[in-house]
């Protein structure tokens, strides 16, 4: 199938070569086809940041999780994530104690969560369940960086902004997840590649804008509709 399109379409010719996508082989295609994807997923995370207002642990932190439960499934790459964040907040917590310097502690986050992850890859091999193995797939540097981003929030500003900033960057990535897992969504980016060049110019023109974000509204809004106090007219 891609060797006809190739010959059905008028490719661009430069010095006797034809310029297509179609000319690749199917495996480099399919490679390409994720990576057409992502300026699509990174328009996503620009505007839930910048025009929705939603703060998340890490830029394209999102998209990589996204990315994860593509890989692991949905279901399965949430409750993985849950459990390695979880185990991972509670070994961070123990390790605070030592009074460690940033990159050692980074380390020995990172250290720990391999290790958390080659424990539910064994154990999902050996009791057949596809959630424990599904652990295999998240990004381990990520993993840690959101683990130790968590644990500074939630000393530095507390409990509560700590699981919202969480449940944002959750929020997001899910977000993203069901716009990068629709097939049809890919194909489109993959057949008309130029359209990310349509992003390319919306992502700079979200970047000139200064006004206030939706979650700015609402949390300013009982002060709009505060009355204001009526003016006395001094005789």
């Amino acid at each position: 199938m891609a060797k006809h399109r190739s010959k059905g379409l008028q490719n661009l010719k430069i010095f006797n070569y034809e310029f297509s996508i179609y000319n690749l082989p199917v495996s480099q295609q399919n490679a390409l086809k994720w990576l057409m994807i992502f300026p699509l997923a990174i328009l996503v995370v620009v505007i839930m940041r910048n025009i929705v207002g939603l703060k998340t642990m890490g830029t394209f932190t999102p998209m990589l999780i996204s990315m994860a439960l593509i890989q692991t499934g949905f279901a399965a790459g949430l409750i993985c994530f849950g459990i390695i964040i979880g185990v991972g907040l509670l070994i961070r917590t123990l390790l605070s104690r030592f009074n460690l310097l940033l990159v050692p502690r980074i380390s020995a986050v990172v250290i720990f969560v391999i290790l958390i992850i080659q424990f539910f890859t064994v154990l999902g091999y050996d009791a057949k369940i596809n959630i424990a193995s599904s652990a295999l797939f998240f990004p381990i540097i990520i993993m840690a960086w959101i683990i130790e981003r968590a644990s500074i929030t939630w000393e530095e500003e507390g409990t509560k902004n700590a699981l919202k900033e969480m449940f944002y960057t959750v929020l997001v990535g899910i977000i993203v997840y069901f716009v990068i897992a629709n097939e049809s969504i890919r194909h489109i980016m993959f057949a008309f590649n130029e359209l990310n060049l349509v992003i390319l110019c919306i992502v700079m023109l979200l970047g000139t804008y200064t006004g206030y974000r939706l979650t700015e509204l609402m949390r300013f809004a009982p002060l709009v509709n505060a009355k204001k106090p009526e003016k006395r007219i001094s005789k």
